[in-house]
C-alpha cells in the first residue's frame, strides 16, 4: 500500500490561525446548511454576517484558504500518496525535484511556482500538467523561459518538504521519504537535479554546484554529501566536495559555491546508463555524444594495452629477459616483472571487463 505523505489536515495546518478559523467556520456552514438550517439561524450560530454567508452559498465566494484545499482535493492530490505509478504523483514529484534546482516557490499566500529553463524542456512539463488539469502558463524567452504553475501546488510541495523561497539564503534538506525511498524515486530526483544544476564539458567532465551564503555553508555541504550518498547507491563514484568563494549579493553577503564532480570512466558509464540529465535535452544529447567518444577512445587504449600485455607474456615464454621485454615493448621493468610473475594484470584488462558489464555490450 502506498504511503500517505500529506493529508487534508496537513494542508489546513499550513495556514495562519485566523485563516484556519475561517476554514473551520466555512465547513460548519456547509454542515449546517445540509442539516436544513436557514441562513439567518446559521448567521446567529456562527456569528458571521448574512451577506458573507450568501456570498458563500450563492456567489461561490468562499474563503480563499478553503478554495485552495478544495482545488487540491478536486485535482485528486489529497491525500497525497507516494506512488510513482500514479501519473499525478510522478508529475508533482518532478516539479518538486525541479524546485531544488532551477525552480522557486513564492513565499506568499498563493505559493506560486516558477520553473526556469529551455522552452522545449519546459514545454513537456507544461503538457504533463495540462493533461492533469493543473493550471500553468509557459512564458517563452530567448535565453531562459519560465513555467508558472498555479492551483496551489506549491503549498502541497512545501508540505512534502520541498524548499520555499530563496534557496541560497535558506536551509536546504532532502525529505526523509526521499532518502528512505525506492531506487526509482532516487533516480528520478538525481536525474532532474543534475539536469538543472549539473553540467558536462566536451571533455566529459560532469560537475554540479549549488550556492549558499556564509551562514548556510555547512548546510550546503551537508546537502551535497547526501547527494553523493545517493550516487553511491548506484555505484557512481564522485570527487571530493570543494568550496569556492563566489559573489557578493546586493545585501553585501558573501556567497560560496559548493561543488563536486564525476570523472572516473566507469562512474561516467553508470551515470549515463542509470541517471542521465532529465528535463534537459541539450545536456543529455551532449552526454550521449561525449560518452560514446570516450568509450571508443578508452576501448582503443584497452585493446592496445592488452595486446602489449599478451606480447610480454609470449616473449617471456621464449626466454627473453625482463630488460629485453621492456626495451622491445617500451614499458617499465617493474611493470614487465609484475606481469610476468602474475602479480597483476594491466588495469585496462579489469576495467574493460567492468565497462562491458556496465554497458551490457558483447566482447
Amino acid at each position: 500500500m502506498a504511503m500517505i505523505l500529506v493529508t487534508k489536515e496537513d494542508i489546513l495546518k499550513s495556514f495562519s490561525v485566523s485563516e484556519q478559523r475561517w476554514i473551520e467556520t466555512f465547513y460548519k456552514f456547509r454542515y449546517l446548511s445540509k442539516e436544513g438550517y436557514g441562513t439567518k439561524k446559521i448567521s446567529e450560530l456562527l456569528r458571521v454576517s448574512i451577506n458573507t454567508l450568501n456570498n458563500w452559498k450563492y456567489r461561490g465566494k468562499i474563503p480563499p484558504c478553503a478554495g485552495q484545499v478544495n482545488r487540491l482535493e478536486k485535482l485528486g492530490l489529497l491525500p497525497f500518496k507516494l506512488d510513482l505509478n500514479d501519473k499525478k504523483v510522478a508529475t508533482i514529484l518532478k516539479i518538486g525535484f525541479f524546485v531544488y534546482g532551477d525552480g522557486h516557490i513564492a513565499r506568499n499566500h498563493w505559493k506560486m511556482i516558477n520553473l526556469y529553463g529551455r522552452f522545449k524542456d519546459l514545454e513537456k512539463l507544461r503538457d504533463e500538467l495540462r493533461a492533469l488539469d493543473i493550471n500553468c502558463h509557459l512564458k517563452k524567452e530567448i535565453r531562459c523561459s519560465t513555467l508558472h504553475i498555479f492551483d496551489f501546488v506549491g503549498r502541497l510541495l512545501i508540505a512534502l518538504g520541498f524548499p520555499e523561497g530563496d534557496k541560497v539564503n535558506s536551509p536546504t534538506v532532502l525529505p526523509k521519504w526521499l532518502l528512505q525511498g525506492s531506487r526509482e524515486m532516487k533516480r528520478l530526483f538525481l536525474s532532474i537535479f543534475f539536469g538543472n544544476e549539473g553540467g558536462i564539458s566536451k571533455e566529459g567532465k560532469i560537475r554540479i554546484s549549488i550556492n549558499k551564503t556564509a551562514p548556510l555553508l555547512e548546510n550546503g555541504i551537508n546537502f551535497m554529501e547526501n547527494i553523493k550518498k545517493l550516487f553511491e547507491e548506484f555505484g557512481v563514484g564522485t570527487t571530493k566536495i570543494i568550496v569556492k568563494r563566489c559573489w557578493k549579493r546586493k545585501s553585501g553577503e558573501e556567497t560560496y559555491s559548493v561543488q563536486f564532480g564525476i570523472s572516473e570512466r566507469l562512474s561516467m558509464a553508470l551515470f549515463y546508463k542509470e541517471i542521465g540529465f532529465a528535463c534537459a535535452n541539450a545536456k543529455q544529447t551532449l552526454l550521449k555524444n561525449v560518452f560514446e567518444n570516450l568509450v571508443r577512445d578508452y576501448l582503443h587504449k584497452c585493446n592496445e594495452r592488452i595486446l602489449i600485455y599478451g606480447q610480454a607474456l609470449e616473449l617471456r615464454k621464449v626466454g627473453n629477459s625482463i630488460a629485453e621485454i621492456s626495451r622491445k615493448l617500451g614499458i617499465a621493468d617493474s611493470t614487465t616483472q609484475a606481469w610476468c610473475r602474475g602479480a597483476f594484470k594491466p588495469d585496462y584488462v579489469e576495467k574493460k571487463e567492468e565497462l562491458f558489464s556496465v554497458l551490457n555490450q558483447e566482447r
